[in-house]
């Protein structure tokens, strides 16, 4: 079973939260903790039922790397790459300084702020609420404003 989430699922597994429905039915799903736990881009959460099932997915034996074959945990054979570059370090690192209730605490800012900046955009007549604020995401469009002038001011923004 394939449970296709990513941005709620931090915030989902979270203290207090409802939690994600049918996740114990799960093979296997990835967190991102970059969304919500302020890691790089290249962190993620892997957790998988079946112990076997990356060694099966990701196995290589080839005759260069005989002499690293056998041991109880051949971590090459763990992904795509020959080697590891510690990435959970990181993780580690951020979840040791700060702790889950900080962690949790951020993320429950994030929810606010998103709540109040809904209740504003709702209030100013200069522009219209698009979507109402989903955790940490709200989004608006200027009233009278065209689609150029909206990707002409993104792009003022994004620079």
């Amino acid at each position: 079973m394939l449970l296709p989430f990513a941005i709620d699922a931090v915030v989902a597994l979270a203290p207090g939260r409802n939690g994600i429905r049918g996740l114990e039915l799960a093979k296997s799903f990835v967190l991102d903790p970059h969304k919500w736990l302020f890691q790089p881009y290249d962190v993620a959460c892997m957790f998988i039922s079946e112990p076997g099932a990356l060694h099966r997915t990701f196995a290589m034996h080839p005759e260069y790397l005989a002499d690293a074959q056998g041991g109880p945990v051949d971590f090459h054979n763990r992904s795509l790459e020959l080697t590891r570059r510690c990435r959970a370090a990181k993780l580690w690192l951020t979840l040791r300084t700060y702790g889950m209730r900080t962690l949790v605490a951020a993320i429950e800012r994030g929810i606010a702020l998103a709540a109040h900046a809904e209740t504003v955009i709702a209030q100013d007549s200069r522009v219209d609420l698009v979507t109402p604020a989903q955790l940490g995401v709200v989004t608006f469009a200027g009233v009278g404003v065209s689609p150029a002038e909206h990707l002409k001011a993104a792009a003022r923004v994004t620079a």
